[in-house]
């Protein structure tokens, strides 16, 4: 994303954090778009050679936010999720699948985790990710919280202005750890 429309939407980010907020996830994580997520066994330098050799972005693309929009007791975090949904365009559908097919033989499917609902355990049995494919919303991630405990943060990401175009210019790996910390690997 261009630093000045990032710049927007990290001070967001840092008007709801400064806020009493209780238990929440990704706050201290950068705005992310997240294409592909999937636990794996295999050591992470081996996963960061394939990534650099199979995955590329010949150009930046831009990306057009929908709307704002929380997903209410996100079945990752059990916590509402802020985000920004954006239009799903070819070029997104094009790098997620791209990204599943190159690391399909990797994945790890967690079958033991159930989900609340038949397609997402499906997908989860079948891509490691619930959501992928048709049910897969593309939207920038601004983190969770419990929004019964902080309205006052509902209403402060509801009227905050937001830029409606946006551009990526790269990729990033990065592992997640169980805490939900995270590691950066490579951008490209």
């Amino acid at each position: 994303m261009k630093k000045k429309k990032e710049k927007l939407i990290q001070n967001l980010k840092i008007k709801i954090f400064q806020k009493k907020i209780g238990r929440s996830a990704y706050f201290d994580h950068k705005t992310h778009l997240t294409l592909y997520c999937f636990n794996s066994n295999t050591n992470v330098k081996i996963i960061k050679k394939i990534f650099l050799n199979e995955i590329s972005m010949k150009n930046n693309f831009k990306i057009n936010v929908k709307s704002k929009k929380v997903f209410y007791n996100d079945p990752l975090t059990n916590l509402d999720t802020l985000v920004f949904e954006i239009y799903k365009s070819n070029e997104l559908i094009k790098i997620q699948r791209k990204i599943f097919e190159t690391f399909k033989k990797f994945i790890f499917k967690n079958k033991s985790k159930e989900l609340p609902s038949k397609i997402l355990n499906y997908n989860m049995n079948k891509y490691g990710y619930p959501f992928y494919g048709k049910i897969w919303k593309p939207h920038l991630t601004l983190g969770s919280v419990e929004l019964k405990k902080n309205t006052d943060i509902l209403k402060l990401f509801k009227t905050e202005k937001i830029k409606k175009k946006l551009v990526i210019s790269k990729i990033t790996l990065n592992k997640i750890f169980k805490d939900g910390n995270f590691q950066k690997i490579i951008s490209k």
